[in-house]
């Protein structure tokens, strides 16, 4: 199961004339159940072209090495009906008409089991598959497959896991080193998916015999227990870790070095990984550290004497054996999914690759738009008139946001309004059990999977569907309501080895609740019931649900790498300096009036509105325009963006550049540049323990201060950063070394990082870039 395995055909380019909305025949069955999980929103056409050939053959090698299919029928079909999968209205599909027959197929489960794990019922008088031809080749294949897969598991996990850190640190830069990079990302993709699959078909049948014997037993719902906290899954010890570094146990860097693949949506291979932008770890490590301690994790030690206290003692041995096999697979399925999530990490990294290069040569105008190119296209040619074709995807996937798609349908998409919310004064929702528990508190209605951190301790989380970058939004929660899912997805499994109660798939739980609801949520029984209605007007949906992808930064805003600590802002008390006089704007755009509000929120992620008026200026004339447009949130005193405020943001920074005319900036920035090294050098010292870095850091400050206040002749906007710098300086002068590097407050290095980084973005330059040239 290593990559080096030869039995997986060689790279497939997708050439679907439009990969964004497929056409199925009348009788065919599909759903995004579970898809949506991997592969949230709306698809980008190159994440959409990149994924389908590697789930095709991927999957269908996994189902060759049960024995269900022969070696020919590994490939990617020519009719959209014949495949495992599709995309419809940009949304990923299942097949379930050839996952079914791939189910009657395979030993230990069935069509209509599969329908049940997805659904909690299966469709009624479908004939099941005849399986004779291949019996003997599944009699000799599948068993061997079964018994040896933990373990190959675990090999290709390590050599993915290798593999992954080479591939997103190495330099890309050179011609045709991005195209080859894609190319090796798709073959590992298929090869970690291959894993996934068989993870997939073998942990929920095993799931359905742990509840077949639960349920015998007269103890039904009681499986949700017996594979609860034992602390094995991966998001488990991510959650674990994020605690540790909010408390000082642990520092950040490690942790991005094992997850730093994950990222809000990063499945969608134009998104952001927390590699590439740490910001939503570093809100959350702020929330852990005032959060209480965790819920004690369910015992099951407990739950398994009551299971065999019950059932006869002739069924125990079967039923030990049973349950062992469910604990040993339980966890397997999230760490397959780990390996596919860091095959598609390095994939993004060489298609940003590929992005900078056409920029280069003229093709494009941003490296963001090569994700409106799909991988046949940045591999091989590129459309002639690529202006246009990235125009008209643009404008195909804003069509495509404004829809969504039922859980499943039978024959062509019907694409149905997007909600907003609903008037239906509903009471009671019901779902699936996913995780024993109940519980109750305020509603907390999460639309897109970068604003998870909005999340407060004990809140009922409720969102269409989860991944992995959910885990920390999980952790602190009270329970979690789903609308899209079974006991076996994502969410249901991490809120089990968390021990939050947990209903999935109730189908409209982000539309029928509302921010403030008071809920119960009875996680055995898979019922929420609304205790009380919010008394305020619930808080604007910024985004179709999981379409992080589409409110991202272009590169040139895009967030700091995890090698710098991303910064809270200070209490008020902190601040004795008057408030920054207003900068001109430039070109006189009244657009941008708000930007110095808008950007400040993007870098810190938080910010207290009471420490406005402190940091920038015009901060009261700014707020409720940026709060009544929805581009901002206000919760608790403090503000953040929305999806929606982080996209103008970006737009309106690309707009202030064209109307900054400088030929200074450049100079500027090399000056910066140089004592940008000498401060990197004395946070080297101050780490190590040497005070001697504080008088250095006071000279290096008489050094710049002249600098930044030349910068903010030249860019008016960031005349804030001088006094900032002073502050902090004249705080480490009076004896308070915190202000020198504290992330929690506005210390000199986070002043001078957020400096860095607005510089970078008027000069149109990325991090990651700079951080190659030795200048970040």
């Amino acid at each position: 199961m290593s990559t080096s395995e030869p039995t997986l055909p060689g790279f497939t380019l997708l050439t679907d004339p439009d990969v964004l909305e497929h056409q199925s025949g009348p009788d065919t069955a599909w759903t995004i159940t579970n898809a949506a999980e991997a592969m949230p929103g709306v698809l980008t056409p190159l994440g959409a072209s990149f994924w389908l050939p590697v789930c095709e053959i991927g999957l269908r090698s996994a189902f060759h090495d049960l024995g269900v299919l022969s070696a020919g029928q590994v490939r990617l079909p020519e009719q959209v009906d014949e495949r495992i999968s599709g995309v419809f209205a940009g949304r990923y599909a299942a097949n379930l008409d050839v996952l079914r027959r791939m189910a009657d197929l395979t030993p230990g489960t069935s069509g209509d089991a599969m329908e049940r794990q997805l659904f909690g019922t299966a469709r009624p008088g479908i004939p099941r598959a005849n399986g004779l031809r291949r019996l003997p080749f599944v009699l000799t294949k599948a068993p061997t497959t079964v018994a040896r897969f933990p373990r190959r598991l675990a090999a290709l996990s390590r050599h993915i896991h290798q593999w992954w850190r080479t591939a997103v640190t190495t330099d890309l830069d050179l011609p045709g080193r991005p195209e080859q990079a894609l190319v090796e990302a798709s073959r590992v993709t298929a090869h970690a998916l291959r894993a996934h699959m068989i993870s997939a078909m073998v942990g929920p049948a095993l799931f359905d015999r742990l509840r077949d014997l639960t349920t015998k037993a007269g103890l039904p719902g009681l499986e949700l227990h017996l594979l609860a906290g034992d602390g094995d899954l991966e998001e488990a010890r991510l959650v674990e870790q994020l605690r540790a570094v909010a408390h000082g146990r642990l520092p950040l860097d490690p942790v991005l070095a094992t997850y730093g693949f994950h990222g809000p949506g990063a499945g969608e291979i134009s998104a952001h990984s927390w590699r590439e932008d740490p910001t939503p770890l570093h809100r959350m490590i702020e929330t852990y550290r005032t959060a209480p301690p965790p819920v004690s994790r369910t015992d099951r030690s407990a739950a398994e004497a009551e299971l065999f206290a019950a059932l006869p003692r002739r069924s125990r041995s079967g039923a030990r054996l049973v349950l062992r096999l469910a604990r040993t697979f339980n966890p397997l399925r999230e760490i397959s999914k780990a390996n596919f999530l860091k095959a598609v990490d390095a994939a993004r990294h060489a298609a940003r690759a590929r992005g900078r290069e056409l920029v280069r040569a003229g093709v494009l105008g941003d490296p963001e738009e090569v994700f409106q190119l799909t991988v046949a296209e940045i591999v091989e040619q590129v459309p002639a008139d690529v202006a246009a074709t990235v125009k008209s995807r643009r404008a195909q996937r804003r069509r495509l946001r404004t829809v969504r798609l039922p859980e499943r349908w039978t024959g062509p998409a019907q694409p149905i309004p997007l909600a907003v919310a609903s008037t239906e004064d509903i009471r009671e929702l019901r779902g699936q059990a996913g995780a024993g528990g109940l519980a109750e508190g305020r509603a907390r209605v999460v639309l897109d999977a970068g604003e998870s951190d909005l999340v407060e301790p004990g809140e009922v989380l409720v969102c269409a569907t989860t991944d992995p970058s959910w885990a920390p939004a999980l952790g602190i929660a009270g329970a979690v309501v789903i609308d899209v899912g079974s006991p076996m997805s994502h969410g249901a499994i991490i809120a089990r080895e968390l021990g939050v109660p947990c209903v999935i798939g109730t189908g409209t739980g982000t539309v029928v609740l509302r921010s403030g609801d008071w809920l119960r949520v009875d996680g055995a029984a898979g019922i929420v019931t609304v205790r009380h209605r919010a008394t305020t007007e619930p808080e604007p949906a910024t985004a179709e649900p999981n379409a992080a992808a589409a409110a991202q930064p272009s590169s040139a805003t895009a967030g700091p790498p995890h090698t710098a600590a991303q910064p809270s802002s200070p209490s008020p008390s902190a601040y004795t300096s008057e408030p920054t006089p207003a900068p001109a704007i430039p070109g006189n755009n009244p657009l941008l009036a708000d930007l110095p509000l808008l950007r400040l929120l993007m870098l810190k992620g938080r910010c207290p509105a009471t420490d406005l008026p402190h940091l920038i200026p015009n901060a009261e004339t700014s707020l409720p325009r940026i709060l009544t447009q929805g581009w901002a949130l206000q919760r608790s005193g403090a503000l953040r963006l929305t999806a929606a405020g982080r996209q103008h943001t970006a737009a309106l920074l690309t707009e202030e550049r064209t109307h900054l005319a400088s030929p200074l900036l450049p100079q500027l920035y090399h000056c910066f540049s140089a004592l940008n090294d000498n401060l990197k050098s004395i946070m080297t010292t101050w780490q190590s323990g040497d005070t001697s870095a504080l008088p250095q850091l006071l000279d290096l400050h008489d050094q710049a201060l002249p600098l930044a206040q030349t910068i903010a002749a030249e860019a008016p906007r960031l005349s804030c950063y001088a006094p900032r710098l002073s502050h902090a300086a004249d705080k480490l002068r009076a004896g308070d070394l915190d202000w020198l590097a504290k992330p929690t407050i506005d210390s000199y290095h986070t002043v001078w990082f957020e400096l860095h980084d607005d510089l970078m973005s008027l000069l149109g330059l990325t991090r990651l870039a700079e951080a190659k040239a030795g200048r970040a």
